[in-house]
């Protein structure tokens, strides 16, 4: 792997708009090593929110997100891993399920691999499906296009959605990505239809994991390409700036933040693990279904017991000037 210099540019808080913060983490690349630059998170002394600062200028994607990047090279598309994960995904998208029984419009912003617009679509073939991404290899082009899935490739912070267009957008730990989540929030309200909902899944600042490696090796900070990191009431608050109402929050189990989380402080230790080749860093991975079972098994019982954990689900919906319908 290169490690290229990645040029950076001064950030303000997206939630408040204050330039006033502290610095709440400073970390590296642990994962994919694109850099040798220190980075660092700020907590907004206003408003709360934590966010990098500075963070990489969008000439940078690039080299941040490199060709082993995890959506390109498949790492969880294997027989076993590809299955749980398609288990997983259609309980959490259960709930929209009278959204996907008639024919409606739905949009996915960060597809990646495809997987889950391809499940969405097979099950459901009335629904008009499309997505959008950074960059997709010809596979998934070409897969989207045999089964009719409408393809937007490009950055969905300079892209113009049409107005009106669609009943259901899903951002699945894609919020955090954004240079820009509020313009982008906004362009997604736009697209929605009245009563159209948003459906979005991020880390959580108040997961019970973070409080032990909150200086720097939380796998939520996810140095260079997370971007803001929310709470519940951040998001909420964000939302309703762009006309979204927020109708249900919860946690999710979170098994590869504690996997990333443990894996950047023992590779201060063991440095075999910072070798992204090696045999030891790929056991130690997020395609490892011991660990991702172990820290699942972990993540289930914290919530149970009414725990919060280190990733949530959000589901908005754009407001309307008549009555609000029920929530789902």
């Amino acid at each position: 792997m290169i490690a290229h210099h990645i040029e950076c540019e001064t950030a303000t808080c997206v939630v408040c708009s204050s330039r006033s913060y502290e610095i709440e983490a400073e970390g590296y690349d642990y994962l994919y090593r694109t850099s040798p630059q220190k980075f660092r998170f700020v907590r907004c002394r206003d408003c709360g929110h934590i966010y990098l600062n500075p963070r990489p200028g969008a000439a940078s994607l690039p080299l941040i997100y490199p060709p082993n990047y995890y959506t390109r090279a498949g790492r969880h598309a294997g027989i076993l891993l590809g299955t749980v994960k398609k288990f997983i995904v259609r309980r959490r998208l259960s709930f929209f399920r009278p959204v996907f029984e008639k024919k409606a419009a739905v949009l996915e912003i960060g597809c990646g691999d495809g997987a889950l617009l391809m499940d969405i679509k097979t099950r459901y073939p009335r629904l008009t499906v499309s997505g959008i991404d950074l960059d997709m290899s010809e596979t998934v082009t070409a897969g989207f296009r045999a089964a009719g899935i409408g393809l937007f490739s490009g950055d969905v912070e300079t892209m113009t959605l049409p107005e009106a267009a669609y009943d259901l957008v899903i951002m699945n730990q894609m919020v955090e990505h954004l240079r820009h989540p509020d313009q982008t929030l906004g362009n997604i309200a736009r697209a929605l239809k009245p009563g159209g909902l948003i459906s979005i899944e991020t880390p959580d600042i108040n997961g019970y994991d973070r409080r032990i490696f909150k200086k720097s090796f939380w796998g939520g900070y996810y140095f260079p390409r997370h971007m803001h990191l929310f709470s519940a009431g951040g998001m909420e608050r964000l939302l309703a700036a762009n006309q979204l109402q927020m109708v249900r929050q919860f946690s999710l189990v979170a098994p590869i933040i504690w996997i990333f989380s443990l894996k950047a402080a023992c590779g201060r230790i063991f440095p075999v693990l910072r070798k992204p080749e090696s045999l030891p860093a790929r056991l130690f991975s997020d395609g490892n279904p011991l660990l991702l079972a172990i820290f699942t098994a972990i993540d289930g019982l914290v919530r149970f017991c009414g725990g919060t954990t280190s990733n949530q689900k959000i589901v908005a919906r754009k407001k309307t000037d008549g009555p609000e319908s029920p929530p789902f």
